[in-house]
């Protein structure tokens, strides 16, 4: 069998005009997706932020497990803290405006939104024993173990 290159049927003019109309369709396109409706611009961007806000770092001692999430300009006051079963929720709302004067230009600048992030963790804790912190943007939660998770170091006997 033998393979035959395939050409257009259509003279070359014809090719130059269906590349400029296959530009405009692609300007219209950009064009549109560029000025769509604020809001939706702002609902688009907001479900990005809090799918990935707060990012999280899970690490394990001994007897805790140690969770670190960055909230920078969220205040303490605004973040609840809840355990279910192996699950740790982070939720609450960031506040954050900023004003300025810059060269005749006034600068006005507000960021409003509510966050919820769910960790699944990797051993049983006692709900009891949580202790949480936030120190310049990063709640550190520290979840005690529940008492069959933590290890106990067996020794082992020689002949």
């Amino acid at each position: 069998m033998s393979l035959i290159p395939w050409k257009s049927k259509r003279p070359a003019e014809d090719a130059g005009e269906s590349s400029l109309v296959d530009l405009r369709r692609e300007m219209d396109r950009l064009f549109d997706a560029f000025f769509r409706s604020p809001l939706e611009w702002f609902e688009r961007g907001l479900t990005r932020w809090t799918e990935a806000f707060p990012p999280v770092e899970v690490s394990e001692e001994d007897e805790y497990l140690l969770v670190r999430a960055e909230v920078p300009g969220v205040d303490p006051k605004d973040v609840e803290l809840s355990v279910t079963a192996n699950v740790l929720a982070i939720s609450g709302q960031k506040k954050e405006s900023r004003e300025g004067h810059e060269q005749g230009y006034l600068l006005c600048e507000r960021q409003y939104g509510t966050f919820r992030r769910e960790i699944a963790l990797p051993v049983a804790v006692d709900a009891e024993h949580v202790q949480a912190e936030c120190k310049h943007g990063v709640l550190t939660v520290r979840l005690k173990k529940a008492r069959q998770a933590v290890g106990r170091r067996i020794p082992v006997k020689g002949a």
